[in-house]
């Protein structure tokens, strides 16, 4: 099982880099979407609608397809009308489930691809991180949530042009695949500031005194208001938590930090260290709008990554720009600076995190451990 894990993650990693190696010259000129990005798709989604209890939430997904194939009443009520529109007219075609996962991972990696079209040249990087970082088994866990989250990175275009009826209409159409699509509302008005800090000590700073207050959550306490707030706005699933975490009631989660936790850290900080050099190197780019929601992200889990899952879940709206920020880091470091000693350091703080996740899932293979290792749906149906 554990060589089989290796096995898929690992090629699955090297075919869609090769496949993007075409892109690498930064002078390239052949057109977006070639074949090769094409078969890149392709293959990223087989391999996601040819797995099996590869997420927490893949049986959840599939119960939910199957009784909308079988025409069963469903057990969840509160799934949005896109996602049902489209699971539907799977079903009228008597889809098999390998297309509905297959269908969404699809998604989820187009929106990402196209939102690389004027940075082309990191995408094999790009692909090496989706596989043997931690994106790929996200995206296979909050599918609906993951399909907004990338969108949004294909989205920022209209943040950084300050384009206002695209941006409006894509959260209009996110929303009706996950609610929460809503939190990224607010988040056009960053648009407006033409210069994202790049104070290294300012930001470095900033992020481990979000990290000591996260470590001790107290301050929550502070935001007993919003509990009623979000009721009155229709948020009361998340309402209800606030009130329940302010009360005591609610059991809060416990950050350890392992070794995947510190790699993240570290590459964050090598991302934070880097980024004026790399702004200056990649100004024709969006990657000052990466940064600024990256440096959001990051900051904004650390310091609510000991309270509760509904309260770290809209992070991944924002953690998922480490992505691009890592992909520019490699191509940084490897073609334009040429450290091969600093580069081989950030391919092992982002490449070791599948294989140490892979080795927990086969020691302790309970609960979200077990959900890691690969298995195809033959070997299993």
């Amino acid at each position: 099982i554990m060589l089989e894990s290796i096995v898929v993650y690992s090629f699955t990693a090297l075919i869609l880099y090769q496949l993007a190696l075409p892109y690498l010259n930064p002078n390239c000129s052949r057109k977006f979407w070639t074949a090769d990005m094409i078969w890149s798709v392709i293959v990223f989604a087989f391999i996601a609608g040819a797995r099996y209890k590869v997420g927490v939430d893949y049986i959840g997904y599939l119960n939910s397809y199957n009784e909308i194939l079988s025409g069963e009443e469903l057990y969840r009520d509160d799934f949005e009308i896109g996602f049902l529109l489209i699971s539907r007219l799977l079903a009228i075609l008597d889809a098999h489930f390998f297309f509905f996962f297959a269908l969404w991972a699809s998604v989820q990696i187009g929106f990402v691809y196209s939102a690389m079209k004027d940075s082309r040249y990191i995408i094999p990087y790009l692909a090496l991180c989706i596989m043997l970082g931690p994106y790929f088994l996200t995206w296979m866990n909050g599918i609906r949530q993951t399909v907004v989250a990338c969108a949004f990175v294909w989205a920022v275009r209209f943040i950084k042009e300050q384009r206002l009826k695209p941006y409006l209409l894509f959260i209009a159409l996110a929303y009706t695949i996950h609610h929460s699509a809503l939190i990224l509302l607010p988040f056009y008005l960053l648009g407006r500031k033409k210069e994202v800090s790049d104070t290294t000590a300012k930001n470095l700073i900033i992020l481990f005194i979000c990290i000591f207050l996260g470590s001790t959550p107290t301050w929550i306490s502070s935001l007993s208001f919003l509990g009623p707030l979000l009721d009155t706005v229709g948020f009361d699933r998340y309402g209800g938590v606030f009130d329940a975490m302010n009360e005591g009631v609610t059991k809060l989660v416990r950050f350890d930090w392992g070794p995947t936790k510190i790699a993240a850290l570290l590459l964050e900080i090598l991302i934070i260290i880097y980024y004026p050099k790399m702004r200056k190197q990649f100004q024709q780019t969006k990657i000052d709008m990466f940064f600024l929601l990256f440096f959001i992200g990051i900051c904004w889990y650390y310091l609510v990554m000991n309270t509760v899952h509904q309260m770290i879940r809209p992070t991944e709206y924002f953690t998922i720009f480490r992505l691009p920020m890592t992909a520019y880091l490699l191509y940084y470091l490897k073609k334009v600076i040429r450290r091969e000693d600093i580069f081989l350091f950030a391919c092992i703080l982002c490449f070791s995190y599948i294989a140490i996740t892979i080795y927990k899932g086969y020691i302790n293979p309970v609960d979200s451990y077990s959900t890691v290792l690969y298995h195809f749906f033959f070997e299993k149906v």
